[in-house]
């Protein structure tokens, strides 16, 4: 496999350009961890840092999977007993899952400074009497989930990340500043956070979050959480979505119409960046990949890159 993910990966480089740097495990062990392409004159290696964009928002349901396994916060609890200046009754109560799965109603990645204004969650408050509860894909409800998460440990954001998640993976170079988008991290702290995935919290002999935590991580049916709510996403978790793409060549050769891979329970986001997070629950397999722009036919290579590994661990076509 080696040989022809990188015969593969050094065709898309030539027609993507950029700096990429990909990464496929299985069962625990790396079986590719290539770079490729140069940036602001650097080129890649496999110590590059890449900006996640909105894959921003699957480090943060990870962080605050440890706040739900010791009991510092309850997914479905009015935000407000935490914020205090958030309502804790009606109809605009915002609570952690709706702020996870994108339906307070709330807009927008950034706004009025983010996790840079110490008054978020009073500026938020004293306009949400005003927004009709929704589903509307939204960053800044990420950080009000870390304002919560901060305030609780006593500790601000980055720290808390760098102390808890970041050192503990050794993941060097990493960084974060806001928490629907604003972390960068290389394509190897990205398996990483796969291997945490599959390992039902744990990684070496550290445990994150419990086996059960990780279940309500994981994608929901929008259907039964939030009856009425009919978002174009598909089932969503805490900052992770149902991740299966269509077989690049579905419906010929032999292959169903509706196949897809890597497998139907694999899990991950996008990123505005391109960069890739794909985890396979089925097969224990993590097809990772740091990038800072798409560039040209990103989805057609994306759905080759995962026809390639699936091929490459005998997955047939579903």
């Amino acid at each position: 496999m080696p040989q022809r993910l990188q015969a593969f990966c050094e065709a898309w480089h030539r027609e993507a350009g950029g700096a990429c740097t990909v990464v496929v495990a299985r069962n625990g062990i790396v079986v590719f961890h290539a770079a490729f392409g140069d940036h602001a004159g650097q080129p890649a290696t496999h110590d590059t840092a890449y900006p996640l964009f909105s894959l921003t928002k699957t480090v943060t349901g990870l962080m605050l999977s440890q706040f739900l396994d010791q009991g510092l916060l309850e997914l479905d609890a009015p935000l407000g007993r935490v914020l205090p200046d958030l309502p804790v009754e009606g109809s605009n109560v915002i609570t952690l899952r709706k702020c996870m799965m994108h339906v307070t109603g709330l807009t927008g990645h950034g706004n009025w400074k983010g996790l840079d204004n110490p008054w978020l969650d009073n500026v938020i408050a004293n306009g949400i009497a005003t927004v009709r509860p929704a589903y509307r894909y939204s960053g800044v409800a990420y950080d009000l989930a870390g304002m919560a998460m901060a305030l609780v440990a006593g500790k601000s954001v980055p720290r808390l990340f760098d102390e808890h998640l970041f050192e503990p993976l050794e993941m060097r170079n990493a960084s974060i500043t806001g928490l629907g988008t604003g972390a960068d991290l290389r394509a190897v702290d990205l398996a990483r956070l796969g291997q945490v995935i599959l390992n039902g919290g744990a990684y070496g002999n550290h445990t994150f979050f419990s086996p059960q935590t990780l279940e309500q991580f994981l994608p929901q049916p929008y259907e039964v959480l939030f009856p009425g709510f009919a978002p174009k996403e598909r089932d969503y978790g805490l900052g992770i979505r149902a991740a299966s793409e269509p077989h690049p060549r579905a419906g010929t050769d032999g292959i169903a119409p509706d196949a897809v891979v890597l497998g139907p329970r694999t899990v991950g986001h996008g990123a505005f960046s391109g960069s890739i997070f794909r985890v396979d629950l089925d097969t224990n397999t993590i097809v990772a990949a740091g990038r800072f722009s798409s560039g040209e036919n990103h989805g057609r290579y994306l759905r080759e890159l995962l026809a390639l590994v699936a091929d490459a661990v005998l997955l047939p076509p579903r």
